[in-house]
């Protein structure tokens, strides 16, 4: 028998050190630390008069394997070895030996006279009995059969990030976070498990016939009151207690269509009864760096490159006499801006040579931010409290005119036990959002984006204000950056208010209680822009050119949003016999919602930044829209979960919706999820892994919602106003209306099918943890224009829409954390997260043809990829046959129609040997000589966490990154030479001296054509931040009165690895506004 036990010990054993060696190779030290701090600390030198041994087990009489042994006050300690052992050397009888470990209630035990002290450690109930919001409810995280992930407070506050976005970025599997720029009125846009559905791309001509394949936003609930996810990036990050991530249809059942791709469930802070008031104050103070500037030339290498393409390709034999000119007097300028202009005249025409940084003009070094906040909560044997107030103040990054944000939080959370049998919880919160920017002159484009990618002779060869001693002296030029001279301002305010009260009833204690969430969220939005009348000079100095900025112009637009919204619903749960558990939730939900909006455009206004329809030239000449709509739903739900000994977990949800925004007759659908678990880990046959496995469960899950569509009166014929004019009497007259389209009848909801199977582990007394979901969700009878049911034989336009479209989407996500805590006191944990998903266009009737381009999509279509041509290489002398009877090289190789390849260009391989290169029929079956090349869609996206602490002091550190992606710069790219060009491209471009180069000649269009040869890998690393913290001692700060005092040092994007430009951030493959670094410090103050 002894043989017997000895042999399944060795067995334990060597499971034990197999997982060690792994944990090894993934985390580096930590195994090195715990073998160095194990030993007792010889160093102390301290007088061991007692030596004591004994015995550490958990509840179940196991032995606990690396329970730190510590002497309180001190680092002499040890750890439990394999059978739960110990042995310490102490100073004496009155001797306080501290046993921690990770997972478990902390013990003090007093040595006195004992020589042996056996200690048996309980599992903490804090972590035993975590809970998790799971809508309307809460359940115990051991017992989720959904995918549900869930952050604390600990990742929003005090973080060096200017929203909750920015926050989430890499923190959960499964969260796709993108943010479109830098600039601080952009709000990141959350997305769960990635592509959702097809969506039109725009009201234009250009764009209502193009669709795309679109990641939706889940629904995102701030305490049971629904909010976008502009509203989440604007509250205050100190006031979010808890947020919850319900990823597949299971968990995200209970509330409905509006959940149909996921569920963000935001829980504030509240105060606690029985308990003296706090008080707590922040400050943080950041500084946000342009971590890199465009590589732009200098104006005398662009103005050489144009003119040596015109040499190259034969277009002037040698350089023109103003070529010349333009050349010397660029580079005289460059050499001593002093003594020398930055034009000359030729005649009465200037003709600009200076050189003009525009990024050093209109970026600045470095730009604050500073957020402060002050919260008092507490609570007596009644009523609890909890009131906050936050501050933030941002200044952009624009040098000239810089744009500013200001955002201000209040909220107030009240709960009040009114009787044993009655209780309720009232909350509300203000949040102001202000945002000022300058209104720039770049047709439409961003100015960063505008100043690289066009017009050089104005961005560059310009100054932006002539010289004191010139004909107009300090006088705005054509350079577009001079515009922000002319003080025109894009202000945006929003407001919103959440108010909320939730009365409760218990019915029977613990077992029945009745509940209601009634709320009002009244959102208030304007926006205001003055565009003043600018002369500029350009050619002439006696001819000012008003282009782009011709009269005095504005424009005012106001919404307001009005939401309704009450949940009644009775939550049941009773235990029967200690093993069956059963929990059961049924209720009623009703929302409203609605909207009114608009807008006024000023003509020749005569003050250019006095906004008033009666002060301008001609009154009639302004015109104004106005909109309004109603929206209403109706619902009714519930939930039933059975568990049987935590071992057997069942869950079945049920909704039956209904939506104004369809006809009568399929208005209301019925919507099922089922989800199992089975902790295998409980099961006998599982009893010789319990030494080191702790918890192994399974999870299955499957279910069926709906979703609506963005219109409001997607079933009905719409009449339109085109325009209308505003007079002094306040009366808007209209000038005519839209004829409405035509529209189906029959159209019904979106039906998205989700399946999940999901894998959670514990291993080594909680140390280890590990998860794993793989999903398929299938969106069916998406809406796209007539193409099943309405062929086209009407036309393209204005086809109505049919439930048509089918898209899928699988994925996995993987999750891992090793947390341990060594013998002198010093804690650490390591995680790693791996996600991913990828998209399929299963059916789309609207495209019978498979046609190809911008915004067709086609049955077969994998989301982001991208068709191109095949590189066959650079074009050299040789590669031509001499010269035809119009002077051009004759080449006999394939090129594209009509086009004329010269040596330096870049030529393709025919891939359908036709002896030309072209597009095809610029269908599937035809795409002529391209091919699917790659994908631009992020793939295997991850991130690597690590935190330390030790003696207060604390360290978190994450890298985040995407592990595969292609990325093709497009034709308008300064990357590709033109505009402001690149010195990366440039220095590597071919010449008739350098005909090795990476890239073709300089200018010669190349970014015109997608193609294998310059497709960017878009993969990166990035350390996005790390933060050091420091916790002043109890015992020190409680001498003046503190109950907190804590400070701070933080980074957030200090590198990225990458082959993209750096000058794009590689989160969001964007150059639209300077990306950025940011360095912060901050202090956190408790009374």
């Amino acid at each position: 028998m002894k043989n017997a036990k000895r042999l399944v010990k060795s067995q334990c054993r060597d499971a034990h050190q197999a997982l060690m060696c792994f944990l090894c190779f993934l985390f580096l030290f930590a195994g090195t630390h715990q073998e160095i701090q194990a030993v007792p600390d010889a160093a102390m030198k301290i007088e061991q008069d007692m030596h004591i041994t004994g015995i550490v087990q958990d509840a179940n009489k196991e032995p606990m394997i690396g329970v730190s042994v510590v002497v309180k006050g001190t680092t002499n300690g040890t750890i439990t070895d394999f059978d739960g052992k110990y042995d310490i050397s102490v100073a004496g009888s009155k001797t306080v030996l501290v046993f921690s470990f990770v997972g478990y209630a902390t013990k003090e035990v007093t040595v006195g006279d004992q020589k042996t002290i056996n200690v048996t450690l309980a599992e903490d109930s804090e972590l035993m009995d975590e809970v998790v919001v799971i809508g309307f409810q809460s359940q115990k995280k051991g017992n989720l059969t959904a995918a549900v992930a869930s952050v604390g407070a600990e990742t929003l506050q005090d973080r060096p990030v200017a929203n909750i976005g920015q926050a989430l970025q890499g923190m959960v599997p499964g969260l796709n976070v993108s943010i479109a720029g830098g600039d601080p009125n952009k709000v990141p846009n959350l997305n769960i498990r990635g592509a959702t559905t097809f969506r039109q791309r725009g009201t234009s001509n250009d764009d209502k016939n193009k669709f795309d394949v679109v990641s939706g936003s889940p629904l995102i609930l701030l305490d049971g009151v629904e909010i976008t996810a502009e509203d989440l990036n604007q509250l205050n990050p100190n006031d979010i207690d808890n947020m919850s991530f319900l990823k597949d249809a299971s968990a995200a059942a209970i509330y409905g269509t509006r959940a149909t791709f996921g569920v963000i469930l935001v829980t504030t802070k509240g105060g606690t009864y029985q308990q003296k008031s706090k008080i707590e104050y922040s400050y943080n103070l950041a500084f946000d760096q342009p971590y890199e500037l465009p590589d732009i030339l200098d104006s005398y290498h662009i103005y050489k490159a144009g003119a040596d393409k015109r040499l190259w390709t034969g277009e002037i034999a040698e350089y023109t006499q103003h070529d010349k000119d333009m050349m010397n007097g660029m580079m005289a300028y460059i050499k001593d801006p002093v003594n020398n202009k930055p034009y000359f005249m030729e005649g009465s025409a200037i003709q600009w040579v200076g050189n003009t940084r525009p990024y050093e003009e209109l970026v600045k070094d470095w730009t604050p931010t500073q957020k402060h906040n002050l919260s008092i909560s507490g609570g007596g044997d009644k009523i609890s409290y909890y009131i906050s107030l936050g501050m933030q103040d941002q200044k952009g990054m624009y040098e000239i005119k810089t744009d500013k944000l200001k955002r201000y939080n209040a909220l107030l959370s009240v709960n009040a036990k009114v009787t044993s049998w009655f209780t309720v919880a009232a909350k509300a919160s203000y949040n102001v959002f202000d945002y000022e920017g300058p209104t720039q002159q770049t047709d439409g484009s961003n100015l960063w984006q505008y100043a690289k990618s066009y017009y050089p002779e104005n961005y560059i060869y310009q100054p932006v204000l002539t010289g004191p001693d010139d004909p107009m002296p300090n006088y705005v030029t054509e350079n577009p950056v001079s515009y922000l001279y002319a003080g025109g301002r894009n202000i945006t305010s929003r407001r919103k208010t959440i108010l909320s009260i939730s009365p409760e009833f218990i019915i029977l204690p613990k077992i029945l209680k009745i509940k209601a969430d009634i709320s009002v969220t009244p959102t208030t939005y304007q926006r205001e822009k003055t565009h003043p009348k600018q002369g500029r000079v350009n050619n002439s100095w006696t001819a000012l050119e008003y282009r782009w900025a011709t009269d005095n112009d504005g424009y005012i637009e106001r919404t307001s949003t009005d939401k309704y919204s009450i949940n009644v619903y009775a939550d049941y749960n009773q235990t029967f016999k200690e093993k069956h558990s059963i929990s059961a939730l049924i209720g009623i939900n009703q929302e409203e919602e609605s909207y009114a909006g608009s807008s006024l455009t000023l003509k020749k206004m005569l003050d250019p930044y006095i906004l008033n329809p009666s002060l301008v030239e001609d009154v009639t000449a302004n015109t104004s829209s106005n909109s309004h709509s109603e929206v209403a739903a109706r619902a009714l739900f519930g939930r039933i979960m059975y568990n049987y000994m935590g071992k057997y977990l069942i869950e079945m949800d049920a909704r039956y919706d209904g939506s104004s925004k369809f006809p009568n007759d399929s208005r209301f659908q019925f919507f099922p999820t089922i989800s199992l678990g089975w902790r295998v880990s409980d099961e006998k046959f599982m009893d010789w892994s319990k030494s080191w496995l702790d918890n192994f469960k399974i999870r299955a899950s499957w279910g069926r919602l709906g979703s609506q569509p963005d219109s409001n009166y997607p079933y009905q014929s719409v009449f339109n106003l085109v325009e209308g004019y505003f007079l002094f009497d306040g009366t808007r007259y209209p000038t005519g209306i839209s004829t409405p389209s035509l529209v189906n009848p029959n159209l019904t909801w979106e039906k998205s099918t989700t399946k999940n199977l999901g894998f959670d582990f514990t291993f080594l007394s909680n140390r280890l943890t590990f998860s794993a979901d793989i999903f398929e969700r299938k969106v069916t009878d998406i809406l796209i224009p007539g193409g099943k049911d309405y062929p086209a034989l009407i036309g393209d336009n204005d086809l109505p829409y049919e439930n048509a479209g089918i898209l899928k989407t699988t994925g996995f996500e993987l999750q891992a954390k090793w947390s341990d805590r060594l013998a002198n006191g010093f804690s650490y944990s390591l995680g790693v997260a791996l996600s991913d998903d990828k998209a399929k266009v299963v059916s789309y009737p609207s495209n019978p043809t498979n046609k190809l381009g911008d915004g067709s999509l086609y049955k077969g279509y994998t989301v982001g990829d991208i068709w191109g041509y095949v590189t066959g290489g650079i074009l050299q002398e040789g590669d031509f046959d001499g010269v035809g009877a119009n002077g051009k090289p004759l080449y006999h190789g394939a090129y594209f129609k009509g086009g004329q390849p010269y040596p330096g260009y870049v030529w393709y391989k025919d891939l359908d040997n036709d002896g030309v290169i072209t597009s095809g029929l610029n269908t599937v079956d035809d795409p002529g000589d391209r091919k699917i090349i790659g994908n631009n869609s992020p793939r295997y996206r991850y991130n690597i966490t690590a935190n330390f602490q030790y003696k207060g002091f604390d360290l978190d550190m994450m890298f985040q990154g995407v592990g595969k992606r292609d990325y093709w710069l497009a034709s308008t790219s300064s990357y590709w030479g033109n505009g402001a060009g690149s010195w990366e491209t440039y220095n590597q471009s071919w010449t008739p001296e350098r005909t090795d180069a990476k890239f073709p000649m300089y200018g010669s269009g190349v970014g015109s054509y997608a193609q294998t040869g310059y497709l960017l890998d878009a993969s990166y690393i990035k350390l996005k931040q790390v933060i050091l913290g420091y916790s002043f001692p109890k015992s020190l700060i409680g001498k003046v009165g503190l109950e907190k005092l804590r400070l701070n040092i933080a980074a957030y994007n200090l590198f990225t690895i990458s082959d993209v430009p750096k000058y794009y951030d590689a989160d969001y493959l964007s150059d639209a506004y300077p990306p950025k670094r940011t360095f912060s410090v901050g202090v956190q103050v408790g009374f």
